[in-house]
């Protein structure tokens, strides 16, 4: 399994969750994340990172969803994939 850190040792998650999501109502923020395309192997994945990015954000859903670095070699992962 590989586990993907790019931000703040892979703690940005948690800080979201502690500094945001523990101090205010969830419908009084908007929150926003990205798929990691460049990790992705199987269409499966996204739907594990997905829930994994909820776990940790301690949240239900995210307002918007964006993908990563979407240049050309992560565009035809993500096509590949069906991630759009």
């Amino acid at each position: 399994m590989i586990r993907l850190i790019l931000y703040h040792m892979g703690k940005s998650e948690t800080a979201i969750r502690e500094a945001l999501v523990n101090r205010h109502n969830r419908e009084s923020f908007t929150l926003a994340t990205k798929m990691p395309v460049m990790i992705l192997k199987t269409r499966e994945d996204q739907e594990r990172i997905f829930n994994e990015q909820l776990e940790k954000c301690g949240v239900d859903y995210f307002d918007y969803y964006l993908i990563h670095n979407l240049g050309v070699t992560h565009y035809a992962i993500a096509e590949k994939l069906d991630t759009f």
